[in-house]
């Protein structure tokens, strides 16, 4: 089964062959208990799996349990899910995003459940990132991505800025920095002389900076991979560019200016030959289901590889977390079928863009220095002085906020501080940054 499987991939899709490490490639779903348990779901005697119902057929939860899913069937709580999530969640979360495109060919395979975010762009990792991957990763970003993708991986991490220099001859040099397209692209051109394996993670909105690029930004960024890949084709180099996106907070865009659709649709027909586009997203921040810990993967390739794609996924969550959480599944799957879900997602992104709005404009007024923010939940301050020291200082005034000592920056998340807050916050950073 894996013979068949990575032939396929090695004939539709050669750079994701390419790019595939040791494990990915060895990787496969066995035809075992989940299989067979399913072929023999029909029968009038099914000993198959190991999960426990009554003389029915139906789950045997514990009353106490049981109680608390008074108004959803058992069989959607208490008993296992299939391998990579409910096929009907998963179509459903593939028309979810699917709204997000305007273009008549999409080609994206049929998204896989992971165990929340985190999980999906570790299974990334997992397929695609070893001791031979030069991981080029956001700076500032998130501090699980060196976890993930360095300490787990062992890829060799590089840095690109996600926006400019600051301009130090002004008076707040951080507010006129703007997105590092061209920077980017320089890095990945840079690091491809020197390796033929590279890994490049995108977020957008990002975490922590809070931005989203314009479509212009997109625009060079997107031309200059067409570019690398070009010049690549061009003199017949075996490179693999596997491309990352990080959608947590997809829909969190307060700017109109900023582009509001996955950037998967831009850059899903790059030369597959050498370009592997992998979408990670999930109800987390989407859906504001933070306890459900649903996220799922996705990769841009043609239908002969799509589900070679997915049984590889499928196979490492297998060999791990096995099955996923049917209540979480369940309760997105009613979500993605009601007709309410995107007028009840309206509201609540309704409460973030009104602090989002508070939180821009008592900065304008303020004096303190601070990076370009326009989505996600997140505004980085720049901090003079040790911003783990100020810190530990701002809590002893009442407030809490995130170091990022690299950068160096405040942290700033008002998905959680009330909008009327939101000055005193303000007032409370000036007084002990300034």
């Amino acid at each position: 089964m894996e013979l068949q499987i990575n032939q396929r991939i090695q004939k539709y899709h050669p750079a994701v062959w390419r790019a595939l490490t040791d494990l990915g490639k060895r990787i496969y779903l066995p035809k075992g208990i989940p299989l067979q348990a399913r072929q023999a779901s029909q029968c009038d005697i099914n000993a198959t799996i190991g999960q426990c119902t009554d003389d029915e057929g139906q789950p045997m939860p514990l009353p106490v349990m049981a109680d608390k899913f008074k108004n959803v069937d058992p069989k959607d709580i208490f008993l296992y899910t299939p391998q990579g999530g409910r096929r009907d969640l998963r179509e459903a979360w593939r028309e979810h995003i699917y709204q997000d495109s305007s273009e008549e060919t999409v080609e994206i395979s049929l998204p896989v459940v992971s165990a929340g975010l985190t999980h999906g762009l570790s299974l990334a990792g997992e397929l695609f990132v070893d001791e031979q991957t030069r991981v080029l990763l956001p700076q500032p970003r998130w501090d699980n991505y060196d976890l993930i993708f360095g300490v787990r991986g062992q890829g060799h991490i590089v840095d690109y800025n996600v926006m400019t220099d600051p301009d130090t001859t002004t008076k707040n040099p951080c507010r006129n920095v703007s997105f590092n397209s061209s920077g980017i692209i320089e890095t990945l051109k840079e690091q491809s002389q020197h390796t033929r394996k590279l890994f490049l993670a995108l977020n957008f909105p990002s975490n922590p900076v809070g931005y989203t690029p314009t479509q212009s930004e997109i625009d060079i960024l997107v031309h200059g991979v067409q570019e690398i890949v070009a010049d690549w084709k061009r003199r017949g180099t075996k490179h693999s560019l596997i491309i990352l996106l990080d959608e947590a907070y997809h829909g969190m865009e307060w700017d109109s200016n900023s582009i509001t659709s996955s950037l998967f649709f831009q850059l899903q027909h790059i030369d597959r030959e050498y370009v592997v586009v992998c979408k990670v997203d999930g109800a987390t921040k989407e859906m504001f289901f933070f306890g459900g810990r649903i996220g799922f993967i996705s990769f841009a390739t043609s239908k002969e590889t799509q589900a070679a794609m997915e049984e590889k996924v499928i196979g490492l969550m297998r060999s791990t977390i096995s099955a996923l959480s049917s209540p979480s599944q369940i309760v997105l799957l009613k979500a993605l079928q009601s007709p309410e879900l995107y007028s009840q997602q309206e509201e609540l992104r309704h409460v973030l863009q009104d602090r989002y709005e508070v939180l821009r404009e008592t900065l304008q007024k303020s004096s303190l220095d601070y990076w370009p923010f326009n989505s996600a939940f997140f505004c980085l301050v720049h901090c003079p002085t040790d911003p783990q020291k100020k810190r530990l200082q701002l809590i002893e005034q009442g407030l809490g906020v995130v170091s990022i000592p690299r950068t160096p920056a405040l942290r700033i998340s008002y998905s959680t501080v009330p909008k009327e807050k939101i000055p005193n916050m303000v007032d409370i950073l000036q007084r002990n940054l300034l």
